[in-house]
Order: C-alpha cells, then sequence, then structure tokens
C-alpha cells in the first residue's frame, strides 16, 4: 500500500522495525549476557503447545506486541505445517529456563550451492521472538552459527535490537529501518487513559482532528507509572498537535521533541513538550512481529 494514504485519515507511525541483512561469516558474536537456559529444537506437533507460553513471555516484557488467541495460534501452525515454496518447511527452536519457554525462533532454509563453487544458501528468520536478554542471545547465537548458511535477513526486528551492539563488527550487520505499524486514535480519552507512564506529570492536549473533528478537543491527562486519568477540559492547553502526532508517540516509539522540531506539534507552555516525552518514552522501544 501507499503510506501517504495513512496520514490523510489521523494514523501515525506508532511502531518503527528493521529488515537486517547479515553475512554470518563475518558476523561474530564479541558480547553476550549470561545465559543459564537451553536452545533445543522442536517439532510442528510440539510447537502448538510451547510457542504460546513464548509468545506471552514476549507479551509480558515488550510494548505493542498483541496476544493471540486460540485460532490464531491454528492459523499460525498451518505456516508452520506447510511450508513455503523453494524455502520448505521453517526450522523451530525454543529458548527455555527451568523447562519454561522464554523466546523462540522461526527460520527457513534455502540452499544455494553450486556444485565447485563455494556458495552456500540462506537462512530467512521469519521469527525471533524474545522476552529477555538471555533469549534474544541465544536466539541469535544460534542463527548466526547454522553451518553452510552465510546470508541471513530478519524482517520484523525492533528499531532497538540489541544485536549490533553483541557484534565484533557491526558494520557486518545492514539494517532498513521502515514504518511497521500505524495507529490511529478514535477514542483519545480512553486511549491515553488506558496505558501507564515512565513519569508523574499532568498535560491538557489540543487534539486535532481534520477528518472527524467531534473525535478531536482539548483532553487533559494527569498519568505515571500506577496508571492514568484522562477528561475532556477547558484549561488552557500546554500542546497542540493533530491525531497522527499523537498516534506517532502514543506507544513511547517517538519522541515529542522530534515532532515539535519538524513542525508537527504547538508548544504553548514551555517544558510541556519535554513532560510529555518523559511521561510517554518507554524503557524499550515498541514492537510487533506480525503481520495483520
Amino acid at each position: 500500500s501507499e503510506s501517504i494514504i495513512y496520514s490523510r485519515y489521523g494514523f501515525g507511525i506508532s511502531i518503527q522495525h528493521e529488515n537486517f541483512l547479515i553475512d554470518t561469516r563475518k558476523a561474530a558474536i564479541k558480547h553476550s549476557p549470561e545465559i543459564p537456559g537451553k536452545i533445543r529444537f522442536i517439532s510442528g506437533d510440539e510447537a502448538r503447545k510451547v510457542l504460546p507460553a513464548a509468545w506471552e513471555a514476549a507479551v509480558q516484557a515488550n510494548v505493542g506486541i498483541p496476544r493471540k488467541n486460540a485460532a490464531a495460534w491454528d492459523h499460525y501452525m498451518l505456516d508452520v505445517n506447510s511450508g513455503s515454496g523453494d524455502w520448505g518447511k521453517p526450522w523451530l527452536i525454543v529458548y527455555e529456563e527451568d523447562g519454561k519457554a522464554l523466546g523462540y525462533a522461526k527460520y527457513l532454509l534455502k540452499d544455494a550451492h553450486v556444485f565447485g563453487e563455494k556458495t552456500h544458501g540462506m537462512i530467512n528468520a521469519d521469527h525471533v521472538i524474545h522476552s529477555n536478554a538471555a533469549s534474544h542471545a541465544a536466539l541469535w547465537n544460534h542463527l548466526l552459527n547454522v553451518d553452510l548458511y552465510d546470508s541471513l535477513s530478519t524482517w520484523c526486528s525492533p528499531s532497538d535490537d540489541g544485536l549490533p551492539w553483541m557484534l565484533d563488527d557491526p558494520r557486518q550487520l545492514q539494517r532498513k529501518p521502515y514504518d511497521g505499524v500505524w495507529y490511529r486514535l478514535l477514542d483519545v480519552a480512553e486511549a491515553l487513559a488506558a496505558r501507564t507512564y515512565l513519569a508523574e506529570g499532568s498535560l491538557v492536549l489540543e487534539v486535532e482532528d481534520s477528518l472527524v473533528p467531534e473525535w478531536g478537543g482539548r483532553f487533559e491527562l494527569d498519568g505515571g507509572p500506577g496508571g492514568a486519568t484522562c477528561v475532556a477540559t477547558t484549561k488552557p492547553a500546554d500542546i497542540t498537535l493533530p491525531t497522527a502526532s499523537l498516534a506517532t508517540i502514543y506507544l513511547g516509539g517517538a519522541k515529542l521533541a522530534d515532532l515539535h522540531r519538524a513542525g508537527r506539534v504547538e508548544e504553548n507552555t514551555a517544558g510541556s513538550v519535554a513532560l510529555a516525552d518523559a511521561m510517554f518514552t518507554t524503557v524499550r522501544a515498541p514492537w510487533c512481529p506480525m503481520m495483520f
């Protein structure tokens, strides 16, 4: 689709992802956290039982990952069991600590070997799902050490993925950022009250919705780590912004200060943009490793 269309309807880029392309012959892991658990291969039958637990661990540890119901997992397993043309059926590995699944990877292999030549194969890491530093490191250590397959690609790595900082030579990792998920807030007060905030604060936001004006308005947000309230108000606005800009910062994936410098936000009260950034930011960048 054409991304220019989304902003016309009040959508903003809420989650940014990166595509990775790695020459595994030259990309060695130099730094790694302690890994107390183990990696093991699992079959498609076992995956239906194990993967939901690993996914839920990732949901708990990250912002932006939706939960999957049983029907969604049944559909996911159709792809796991059927394969993908020249790539064949995917390989599945799970990372566990004390018998608890904390991450998994689904990857496909494609043989590119030409007899008599030093050509090897390709790895498509379709999913690298992790919930902590150990699961992330263990899964990547496996993927970067698959014999005879030296070109590895991903399609939805987090924008703050720690892999570049683990490599001996980060230049062997090619990174291509792209817009992962666009959000559109239909009920501003309900959406802002539904999340927690990293810092305590109170702001009055003037939200402009050019498509459906009644969905906009002026809202008073009081929030912090313990929760938030948000109600319509007539108080003077600290910040004025279009609904697309609010959607962009909603999950903490962008800084309001950057949007302010880009001319997408008006600061009516000095210091209010800095306060908004302190409130809306998240410890990790939002991530959504799934297609809709």
